[in-house]
């Protein structure tokens, strides 16, 4: 009877560690994903050297961001190409809830009618306070643009 008693103590104790161990690593995991920057009013338009990518970035961080780098797909009914990296060194970083326009130019391309846009990656982003972003941690639902996944 002791080897059972002691059995069912020692699974209910595993048991009740695991729990423990599961319900402090889920915060860990969500805060990752953390939303640092938000993508709105994106906007296509035809240039006279191809399709302009436009769009406002939101600086969610309490601190400000000095460097932003990313890659944008756009699709239309003639396929889908990638408008040039943006490579941006903020000379005036961009302060907390702050927004700034950037722009992406596709050369040669057309933007084309229905076209949707994804963020397709998020190569460079750095904080003034050595942190950093990447793609999981962009907001873009309201980015005005067909932005999909």
């Amino acid at each position: 009877m002791k080897r059972v008693l002691l059995a069912l103590f020692t699974v209910s104790l595993v048991a009740s560690t695991w729990v423990n161990a599961t319900e402090t690593a889920a915060p860990a995991a969500e805060q990752s994903a953390a939303k640092m920057l938000a993508i709105t009013e994106g906007k296509l338009k035809n240039t006279e050297g191809g399709c302009s990518c436009s769009y406002t970035v939101k600086n969610l961080q309490s601190s400000p961001l000095k460097r932003f780098e990313a890659y944008i797909f756009v699709k239309n009914k003639q396929g889908k190409f990638r408008c040039d990296a943006a490579h941006f060194s903020f000379n005036k970083p961009i302060q907390p809830n702050e927004s700034r326009t950037l722009s992406n130019e596709a050369y040669g391309k057309s933007c084309g009618t229905n076209p949707s846009a994804s963020l397709l990656m998020v190569s460079t982003c750095n904080y003034t306070d050595g942190s950093e972003c990447d793609t999981e941690n962009i907001e873009t639902t309201d980015s005005g643009l067909k932005w999909v996944e």
